[in-house]
């Protein structure tokens, strides 16, 4: 992803001031900017999703409604996801806000950037997540 590339490159430059989450706030920004790009592109994703979903209830035709079932269910699943990942999105910015992003809701030790590129929307460390999997 392009947000990656921009991550990558912005972590390994200008200021290093950090916070005492461990993360500079360059960085912070940075994430910032790519959570609001995914919110940007779920809010699209849901919104399309919504209308294929109005367009298959104003189907009159119940033999092509019957057969465009499936698919009404698979945009019911998307349609969740997305709203999902909304949700997750801003929590995280709302932790940007107020200071606690970047920490493990777990330990509550800093979660580190590299888990942050890959995941802005994390809650808990490499460690900690891989605790509740084996749980």
């Amino acid at each position: 992803m392009n947000e990656r590339n921009t991550m990558s490159n912005l972590q390994l430059s200008g200021p290093r001031v950090k916070s005492s989450n461990g993360l500079s706030r360059q960085q912070i920004v940075v994430l910032k900017t790519v959570l609001l790009r995914y919110r940007e592109i779920s809010l699209q994703a849901l919104q399309e999703t919504q209308d294929h979903l109005q367009a298959f209830l104003e189907i009159s035709d119940s033999e092509e409604r019957s057969l465009q079932r499936e698919e009404y269910r698979v945009d019911l699943t998307v349609q969740e996801h997305e709203k999902l990942q909304l949700q997750r999105i801003e929590q995280a910015l709302q932790r940007i806000r107020n200071g606690s992003y970047g920490y493990c809701a777990f330990s509550g030790e800093p979660i580190g950037m590299a888990r942050l590129m890959v995941q802005p929307t994390a809650t808990l460390s490499k460690d900690a997540q891989e605790t509740v999997e084996e749980s």
